[in-house]
């Protein structure tokens, strides 16, 4: 299961980080400084469920230049959905799930855009993003929970729960 994180920051940074670290292809899209840090240094988690780090963690600031993944974390702010939406689109396999990630209700409808790839997403966490230089993410939670949607998949048949436990 090939994975991508759209916006490796409090939230993205520890469930990716997470995923990475149980062994599944993750490729983390950022930008700026942060994107730098990852790059230069990898990804540092700091969680109460255990500090680590993923060193190389894969990341990149342009979706087309990525592999295609069979899931898409979509964790950015709620205003920016709709344009990582159409940012990737280019990397889903046909049979991809996207779950959104983030603050808001509406965000699986607008990643859904008509279409059955998105499934409702939800983290109870209180993620906070560290110095860019370092890359570090502080984070509560432990797993993210999925729901059903069009496409008729479930949080119990998805991988992101098993992969994401620490």
């Amino acid at each position: 299961m090939r994975i991508a994180v759209i916006g490796a920051g409090g939230v993205g940074g520890y469930f990716g980080g997470r995923l990475a670290q149980a062994g599944e292809p993750v490729v983390f899209i950022a930008r700026g400084a942060h994107l730098d840090a990852i790059r230069r240094e990898g990804l540092h988690v700091q969680s109460v469920a255990g500090d680590f780090a993923v060193r190389p963690a894969e990341a990149t600031d342009d979706p087309t230049t990525v592999e295609p993944v069979d899931v898409a974390l979509v964790c950015v702010k709620a205003w920016q959905v709709a344009e990582a939406g159409r940012a990737i689109l280019p990397l889903l396999r046909p049979d991809a799930m996207v779950v959104p990630l983030q603050n808001g209700v509406e965000a699986a409808d607008e990643l859904a855009a008509g279409s059955a790839r998105g499934m409702g997403g939800a983290a109870s966490a209180s993620p906070r993003s560290g110095p860019s230089s370092r890359g570090r993410r502080a984070c509560r939670s432990r797993r993210p929970t999925t729901s059903m949607r069009r496409s008729g998949r479930s949080s119990s048949s998805s991988p992101l729960s098993a992969a994401s436990a620490p």
